[in-house]
């Protein structure tokens, strides 16, 4: 039985909730973060939070864009 403290054991929860992502694997990403420098981890965390906030499905096709159309159907 693995036993975490608290914040180790919330990030490997998060990370489980990834598709294809188990508990060990789960694991080696938290321990990479908690590995990482305070930049490092920063540019990360703020990598994911930029592309939510950023990344929308294509209003005619589905696929990913920054925009209401993506660049494929905007030169179609």
């Amino acid at each position: 039985m693995d036993i975490f403290i608290e914040p180790i054991g919330k990030l490997i929860n998060e990370f489980t909730k990834l598709p294809g992502v188990g508990k060990k694997t789960a694991q080696r990403y938290a321990y990479k973060i908690i590995n990482m420098s305070a930049d490092e981890a920063a540019g990360f965390a703020n990598a994911v939070l930029e592309a939510k906030q950023k990344v929308r499905y294509c209003s005619v096709c589905g696929n990913f864009t920054e925009g209401d159309v993506c660049d494929i159907c905007r030169t179609r």
